[in-house]
């Protein structure tokens, strides 16, 4: 993520992607599960980040 250029669009929508993926990642650890929603949500978003 931090190896991504600032200024370019195309990094800052990876990187919104990736703190909402890393935001689910940590709602699924504080109530111990992650709801289907949630692990579907999760599945696409990871599937999107392209590095």
């Amino acid at each position: 993520m931090r190896a991504l250029p600032k200024g370019s669009r195309y990094a800052k929508q990876q990187c919104e992607l990736i703190e909402k993926a890393l935001d689910i990642l940590a709602r699924g650890k504080r109530r111990g599960a992650r709801s289907a929603e949630e692990e579907d949500e999760l599945a696409g978003l990871l599937k999107a980040v392209k590095l």
